[in-house]
């Protein structure tokens, strides 16, 4: 099965440190795995390319649609103290605002997905991180087609943990859009998050999850009826 992980790192350059959460799709046999197969990536990836790098622990585990291609969806953060589609619409950012991320090579992007929910008992905003590709006009407009189709919505049906009414989810726009600059074909990075304002290591340690609350993120993976079968 398909997982998503967050891994957190530290750097130290120029004696500055740094946080680094990279997120990542590996496979596991089953939820007991995780952890292990976790790791094994962290160490993969600081033999390999970053040597100056230090593993300290995973900070999120998440469902995924599949491998770090076009198209599959890379996890969701739930919201629910955004109960209003107006304070919902507030994440959404101008497409104007993308246009400095312009490259003149055609590269795989992350974008972040604004949606809410409108259920008869809960409302509640959330965000979906998409895997597109191509120029960053095209990457706009595709990934705002990606997000309102029939196909994308049934994927958030079905690898969601709770039951949703297909019929009460709402598109919203885009919250941001970010550059994969790591080679996501070798096992690399699809989505890299840096900290510079950090004071000390056990401070970076502080965001990580209890044993327990890592236990329940596993659980919840595996409780998504469709886990492990195409989406």
């Amino acid at each position: 099965m398909k997982v998503g992980i967050t891994l957190l790192y530290s750097v130290l350059e120029e004696s500055n440190l740094i946080g680094i959460l990279k997120s990542y799709v590996i496979d596991c046999q089953n939820k007991y795995s995780i952890i292990s197969e976790a790791q094994k990536k962290a160490e993969q990836q600081i033999d390999l390319l970053y040597p100056n790098y230090k593993f300290l622990g995973v900070e999120d585990v998440f469902t995924v649609t599949g491998e770090v291609k076009e198209g599959e969806l890379m996890g969701r953060s739930t919201l629910y103290d955004i109960d209003s589609i107006e304070e919902a619409r507030k994440m959404v950012v101008n497409d104007t605002v993308f246009a400095i991320k312009a490259k003149n090579v055609i590269n795989h992007y992350c974008g972040s997905l604004v949606y809410f929910y409108e259920g008869d008992e809960e409302k509640y905003a959330f965000t979906i991180n998409a895997i597109t590709k191509g120029e960053i006009k095209e990457v706009v407009e595709n990934l705002k087609g990606l997000a309102a189709s029939d196909k994308t919505i049934n994927k958030i049906v079905k690898s969601s943990v709770e039951s949703l009414d297909i019929n009460k989810i709402n598109f919203l726009g885009i919250e941001d859009i970010n550059v994969i600059t790591e080679d996501i074909a070798q096992g690399g990075s699809f989505l890299v998050l840096y900290n510079e304002e950090v004071q000390n290591e056990k401070e970076l340690l502080s965001i990580l999850p209890s044993k327990e609350e890592l236990s329940e993120m596993i659980d919840d993976v595996y409780a998504v009826p469709s886990a492990g079968a195409s989406l």
